[in-house]
């Protein structure tokens, strides 16, 4: 899958809910919003759009938790 292909919105939620080991999708929103990756619109951020571009660039895909999500 071609990263482009991949939406970032969501693919930072669930990076943030697995690295965190956070009980749901609120609380993983919640934490989004307040590390600055999503805005208080739910859209991507500059400091977002960064971790998700460099974490597919240097091969920090999702982890097993994440695919499972």
């Amino acid at each position: 899958m071609k990263l482009r292909d991949i939406d970032p919105h969501s693919w930072l939620v669930k990076y943030v809910k697995a690295k965190h080991d956070l009980p749901n999708y609120d609380k993983a929103v919640s934490f989004a919003k307040s590390v600055n990756y999503i805005n208080e619109n739910a859209d991507v951020t500059e400091t977002g759009r960064l971790l998700f571009e460099f974490s597919h660039f240097n091969g920090d895909h999702l982890s097993k938790s994440q695919k499972t999500i």
